[in-house]
This record gives C-alpha cells, sequence and structure tokens, in this order.
C-alpha cells in the first residue's frame, strides 16, 4: 500500500492515471450498452448480439493495427482522429433507427477506432515513476482497469433505466470525449 501512496504523489501520475482511467471507462460500458440499446430499437436479443460482435471484433482486429500507428504518426493525431471516429459512430449508433447490418458497420467503426490509451499510457509510465515503483503502477493500473469493468456495467445499466438507452450511451460517449481528451493534452503524451 505503501508504493502505491508513493505513486500518487509522483509528479503529474496521478492526473495521467485519472485521466486515462476516465478516457478508458466507455469500454466498460458501451458493450452491455450497445447491447439494451439495439434489443429495445429492434426488439431482438439476436440483433443485439450481432452489433455487439461486430463492436468486440472491429476492437480485436483494429487494436493492435491502431496501436502500431502511434510510433508511425505521433501519439497525439492518432488518439485524437480515433476519438473523433469512434464517438461519431457511437453517436449515430445511438441516435440514428438503423438497419441491421448498417448498425454492425457502425458497431464494428466503433470498435476499431477505440483510442489506444493503454498502450499510449503504459509507455509512459516508466518515464513518470521512479524505476522501483515500475511494478507497483502496473499492478495499480491493473486494478483500476478492473475497476473499469465493474463499475462501467453497473454504471450503463442504471443510465438506461433512468435515462433511457440511447441517452445513455449520449453520456458515455461525452465521458468518452471528456476522458479522452484531457489524456491526450498531457505534455508527456504529446512527445
Amino acid at each position: 500500500m505503501r508504493d502505491f501512496t508513493s505513486l500518487l504523489i509522483a509528479p503529474g501520475l496521478a492526473r495521467i492515471l485519472l485521466t486515462q482511467l476516465a478516457a478508458r471507462f466507455p469500454a466498460g460500458m458501451y458493450s452491455l450498452g450497445f447491447l439494451m440499446h439495439i434489443e429495445r430499437t429492434h426488439g431482438s436479443y439476436t440483433a443485439a448480439g450481432l452489433v455487439l460482435a461486430a463492436f468486440s471484433v472491429g476492437m480485436a482486429v483494429a487494436g493492435p493495427l491502431v496501436s502500431r500507428q502511434l510510433s508511425r504518426f505521433g501519439t497525439l493525431p492518432v488518439l485524437l482522429s480515433t476519438l473523433v471516429i469512434s464517438v461519431t459512430s457511437v453517436v449515430l449508433l445511438a441516435t440514428l433507427h438503423l438497419s441491421l447490418p448498417a448498425a454492425m458497420a457502425l458497431a464494428a467503426l466503433a470498435g476499431a477506432a477505440m483510442p489506444p490509451v493503454i498502450p499510449t499510457v503504459r509507455t509512459l509510465y516508466p518515464r513518470l515513476a521512479p524505476k522501483h515503483l515500475i511494478t507497483a503502477l502496473f499492478s495499480f493500473d491493473a486494478a483500476l482497469q478492473e475497476v473499469i469493468w465493474v463499475i462501467g456495467p453497473v454504471a450503463i445499466t442504471l443510465m438506461v433505466a433512468g435515462l433511457g438507452s440511447t441517452t445513455a450511451l449520449l453520456v458515455v460517449a461525452a465521458v468518452q470525449v471528456i476522458g479522452g481528451l484531457l489524456s491526450s493534452s498531457r505534455r508527456a503524451c504529446e512527445r
């Protein structure tokens, strides 16, 4: 626990941890949000499952390819361009009544364009933390990732129940924009 406290008082590290958490949080919410939204709009869990599968395949296939572009084009251009594409796809998916193939295509694009926040911050960690705390930092990062997958689904379920699936997805898209802009605005990230 002492190591975690030392990490949080390291200059700039707490801010990086919080902003990247906000940027990564939608990943834990979109899957269930898409499932509930498509089931409501298309009246079928099969359709919802197909859209969710398209989103997941998009993330799985494009994730390594997008991450490789970080060294080719630079962190900031890749983070911002993927953020725009992903959020635009989510907003269109949430607000337009689309055919199932169109919804699947937008979901695949949203997944494929998820900003590569994890590889970005993990390359920054060795520069931001003292060498003897690197292992603790990666452990803390893994714990934060688990928080995303525990709290995210509960949060999206409560939002869908209270606000409806369209509004809930728009709120998550707004969180993704805010988190993405905050995490990509760091000077260390630009370098």
